[in-house]
């Protein structure tokens, strides 16, 4: 949500950030279950920072195969050196509200500091029925119009049974155990089977840019294969960058190709494709 923050560097930034590195200092602060950071789970408040230090990866070498993008050390005020109490406010837009305080004391070899902070935001502000979602259209649904689903529970063993059944009810296939089924994909194995169109859609988008781009760039293939990325990158921002999230996907794609999303670009790449690589005409 809007409260919450993710730390990351080298771009393809996401709502994780598992492959960068978060530690508090020296100490590795990162959520055990996907082994991310959120930057308002840290143990201290901003007033609490003296400074970060950062490096850059590929640093898997010396901190593990989650640092692949870097690595943050966020060093902290030592509290002997800043001894006092503080109160802080802050606000912005969609009714952010940040209360901060710290304390901070040493009497002789011991010393200690306490900080705390409440945020309150307003992530959407129009009220919503549990149950509703839109469609491909962006229009409102209702529950009554979903298809029934089958909530995972960890704790009754027959439910991978659904799976299996499912898959040889679609497919004629039926796993002949869990490691060559459901556990596949850690996707499946948790429920997340509506993730999967949303490689399959941005397959389809990418064929049908391409397809609008080398009409438009009648020297693509050639600057491709010389290296010059210029031209597309171009074409990219003019077409698809400056519209950022201001439309939704399908009237992105529309404006920049001139058709709705389609199929048939992609399944002519494949046809070329094949064709190519196996010498059929």
């Amino acid at each position: 949500g809007m409260g919450r923050t993710a730390l990351n560097v080298r771009g393809f930034m996401s709502a994780f950030n598992g492959r960068f590195v978060s530690l508090v200092d020296g100490a590795n602060y990162m959520e055990p279950t996907f082994f991310i950071a959120y930057g308002n789970t840290l143990p201290f408040v901003n007033e609490d920072i003296e400074r970060l230090e950062v490096v850059f990866g590929p640093s898997s070498a010396l901190y593990g195969p989650n640092a692949h993008n870097g690595l943050l050390n966020v060093i902290t005020k030592h509290p002997k050196d800043s001894q006092g109490a503080n109160v802080s406010f802050g606000g912005g837009s969609s009714n952010y509200q940040s209360f901060r305080a710290r304390l901070a004391t040493a009497r002789g070899p011991l010393a200690l500091k306490f900080s705390i902070e409440n945020i309150n935001v307003l992530d959407w502000k129009y009220t919503r029925t549990f149950g509703q979602d839109y469609n491909m259209d962006s229009e409102l649904t209702y529950q009554s119009t979903h298809e029934t689903v089958t909530f995972w529970d960890f704790f009754d063993p027959s439910q991978p049974d659904v799976w299996d059944d499912m898959y040889e009810e679609y497919l004629g296939i039926r796993a002949p155990n869990r490691t060559l089924g459901v556990l596949q994909d850690i996707h499946w194995s948790f429920g997340a089977f509506g993730y999967f169109p949303t490689y399959t859609l941005g397959n389809l988008y990418s064929a049908q840019l391409l397809t609008a781009a080398r009409k438009n760039l009648p020297n693509h293939d050639e600057d491709m294969r010389t290296g010059n990325f210029t031209p597309l990158l171009q074409w990219m921002r003019e077409n698809v960058h400056v519209r950022g999230s201001i439309v939704t996907p399908a009237e992105l794609i529309e404006e920049a190709t001139g058709h709705p999303p389609s199929p048939d670009d992609f399944v002519e790449y494949l046809r070329e494709k094949v064709e190519r690589l196996y010498n059929l005409s």
